[in-house]
């Protein structure tokens, strides 16, 4: 699988962001439309977006590619491989990974890449992993319901996470 994965993505490493907008149960998610404006505003900055879907998230193909975005684990509305190896190797070629508290956040930190994770009703210290992981918990802003939280404020702490690594 790693020769697949490497013809799939050309890219700068150093400017490519991947966004994992799933997670096993919908209320660990924060809202798709929103990832899809940071991926749109991470493009205008010149960053090369890509969207690691899950099986669950094939709602957001279509989506994903009108909008002009690649999603590299797919090929013809079907995954092209369900090996998590392909995953972790598509993983090495991204300076980083946008995300919700989800198995893709856990297999990019484990193939070393940095994520930023959002995190609503689960523990952000138990589901991350150290010095990998800069997480956002909802709740220390004053929001009970991770789909409240804000745009604005997700770009800032963005910002500051893309300054850092």
């Amino acid at each position: 699988h790693n020769k697949k994965a490497d013809n799939l993505i050309t890219t700068d490493k150093t400017k490519n962001i991947a966004i994992a907008p799933g997670a096993g149960n919908k209320i660990r998610q924060w809202n798709f439309e929103d990832y899809l404006k940071i991926a749109k505003y991470l493009r205008e900055r010149n960053y090369c977006v890509y969207f690691f879907l899950g099986p669950q998230e094939k709602e957001f193909l279509d989506i994903c590619l009108q909008n002009k975005f690649s999603c590299p684990e797919w090929k013809d509305g079907e995954m092209i491989s369900k090996d998590i190896t392909f995953t972790i190797n598509l993983a090495k070629k991204m300076n980083c990974l946008l995300c919700n508290d989800g198995g893709t956040a856990w297999m990019f930190e484990f193939a070393g890449i940095k994520t930023l994770k959002i995190f609503g009703v689960t523990d952000e210290n138990k589901f991350s992993r150290p010095n990998y992981s800069k997480t956002i918990q909802v709740n220390n802003y004053g929001y009970n319901d991770i789909k409240d939280f804000p745009l604005d404020k997700y770009k800032t702490i963005l910002n500051e996470f893309l300054n850092n690594i």
